[in-house]
């Protein structure tokens, strides 16, 4: 695999997690448990996309 479909890969999972991210903050979930979960499982920080929407909520 390539570095081109291994960028695609991860641009894939991002859009994924900010897809669940938006169903959890339309639930109406608070921002503590939109914080916990998308810090969730990452020991080294991503490219912090989700924080950044967290963030512009604010």
């Amino acid at each position: 695999m390539g570095l081109h479909m291994y960028e695609a890969d991860a641009r894939i999972a991002e859009l994924t997690d900010i897809a669940a991210l938006d169903r959890l903050a339309a639930e109406g979930q608070p921002a503590s448990v939109l914080s916990r979960w998308a810090a969730r499982g990452h020991d080294a920080p991503r490219s912090g996309g989700l924080r950044r929407l967290l963030h512009l909520g604010r």
